[in-house]
């Protein structure tokens, strides 16, 4: 899939080398599709729509605007390298946040963060009573 994809994709002008990355996006979502589909099928746990895939895209959507309007307001103060760097350490802070926000994260999740960065964080999840 990748190796096709790219040379399909690289070919079109328009896309060029952007073809090859739109390449490894379209590979990782098949494989996650194949690994879901023999996950279920070989081991036949039930899946949560919500808690696999609507709670984590609407953490990712968050961050991801959060990383667009911190890089845009802070670039022509202070350029585009280090807006670039302060708006990827906001991302990183923001998807964390709203992970815990969409109730994302469990007491077990956070509990693997460490003895006391998980408990600390998990006093601010409703969900742990």
């Amino acid at each position: 899939v990748k190796v096709a994809l790219t040379y399909i994709l690289t070919a079109i002008p328009a896309l060029g080398i952007k073809g090859a990355a739109w390449a490894s996006v379209v590979t990782y979502a098949v494989v996650a599709l194949l690994n879901t589909y023999f996950i279920d099928r070989l081991v036949g746990l039930p899946w949560d729509t919500t808690e696999i895939l609507l709670k984590p895209a609407a953490a990712t959507v968050g961050m991801a605007a959060m990383v667009v309007v911190g890089y845009r307001s802070l670039a022509p103060a202070v350029g585009s390298h280090l807006a670039a760097l302060a708006a990827i350490g906001l991302g990183i802070i923001t998807y964390g946040l709203s992970l815990i926000i969409v109730r994302a994260l469990g007491p077990d999740d956070m509990a693997l963060l460490g003895a006391v960065k998980g408990k600390m964080l998990s006093r601010l999840n409703p969900k742990r009573r």
